[in-house]
């Protein structure tokens, strides 16, 4: 609470008030109001005085006000402001403030974190309807056109095992092929979708799978140090290390120009972690927290689903690592650990 005259001078003020200026304003003195420095476009303390001034008298202004400490950081407070009546000797007007810095700079990170959601929503919809067109074409060429040479091989194969056995002999054998083919491919489609190595042998093989592969298709190397899955380890945790995993090498290949990869699962004070680190081109700071990088923040909203954490981080020229841990396990396990080495 302050009391001060029409010129804004500050007659008096509580102890907290006191305190408070001479902390966050050093003023020696009371001083004005007019000494406190407003913060960018917000009200200042100076224009809710005048406010209070041009109130009736014995009204009550509500409103707030911003000022920068001494330091330059922000404050933010709520305020309300009453004309006192014209006598000899008594203030013009009495400010009663509290401070609400605290409750705003909340608010702006729910308002961030609800943006950051509402992008996750809508880009998980867009990756909904990706994969949807992608089965769809897959179905289509590479299933739906070996089902129909196969419907014509056996209609074929009807009419040439009487009449021509050699001929038919053939078309059998060209038969099995498109079956072969097809089985194949629908092994591969299930295991794009979900690898049964994840389910069968755990994460590590798993892992272990996916970087062969990656490498594979890619040519970038990889060098991988995993130890064994803890048995405590549940098939949540499983799935979102190794779906946080494949993102993490889609944004290398994408993004990173990297020509290397390194990855370590471990355990590590009871949680399990996981490390990818590259040597690509990096990014700034501002891009790993960027609002828009949605592909970074399904990786943290991943982690977070099970109670875990995953830490993001790079520097241009210096790479990406990525390290996802998950909650603290029950019970202890000592693991046996593969040899680190580059994949062959």
């Amino acid at each position: 609470m302050v009391f001060l005259d029409r010129c804004g001078r500050i007659l008096e003020a509580t102890d907290f008030a006191k305190a408070l200026f001479k902390r966050d304003f050093v003023l020696s003195a009371l001083g004005s109001v007019h000494e406190f420095p407003g913060y960018e476009n917000e009200p200042s303390l100076a224009s809710f005085f005048d406010r209070s001034l041009k109130s009736k008298a014995g009204a009550c202004c509500e409103g707030a006000f911003a000022s920068r400490t001494s330091d330059g950081e922000p404050r933010y407070y709520e305020a309300f402001g009453k004309r006192c009546p014209r006598i000899e000797g008594a203030p013009a007007a009495v400010i009663y403030f509290h401070e609400i810095t605290g409750h705003l700079q909340m608010r702006k990170r729910l308002e961030r974190s609800e943006e950051q959601l509402r992008n996750l929503s809508a880009r998980i919809q867009a990756m909904r309807e990706e994969e949807r067109k992608r089965l769809s074409r897959i179905v289509h060429d590479e299933l739906g056109q070996p089902l129909s040479l196969l419907s014509m091989g056996i209609a074929s194969f009807k009419v040439q095992v009487s009449q021509e056995p050699e001929a038919a002999r053939l078309t059998a054998d060209q038969a099995a092929e498109h079956v072969n083919f097809l089985l194949h491919r629908v092994r591969r489609i299930a295991s794009d979708l979900r690898p049964p190595i994840l389910d069968e042998f755990g994460l590590a093989a798993a892992i272990e799978w996916q970087a062969r592969e990656f490498q594979s298709s890619t040519g970038i190397g990889v060098d991988i140090d995993v130890c064994e899955d803890p048995p405590q380890i549940s098939n949540s945790i499983r799935v979102t290390f190794f779906r946080i995993f494949q993102e993490a090498l889609t944004n290398t290949l994408r993004h990173a120009r990297a020509t290397q990869v390194r990855i370590r699962l471990s355990l590590q004070g009871g949680r399990l972690v996981l490390q990818i680190r590259d040597n690509g081109c990096g990014m700034r700071e501002a891009d790993v927290s960027n609002v828009g990088s949605i592909g970074l923040l399904g990786m943290r909203e991943r982690a977070a689903g099970i109670g875990g954490d995953c830490e993001i981080s790079g520097a241009p020229g210096r790479g990406v690592s990525v390290i996802v841990k998950s909650p603290r396990l029950v019970g202890e396990h000592n693991s046996r650990r593969h040899a680190a080495s580059h994949l062959k």
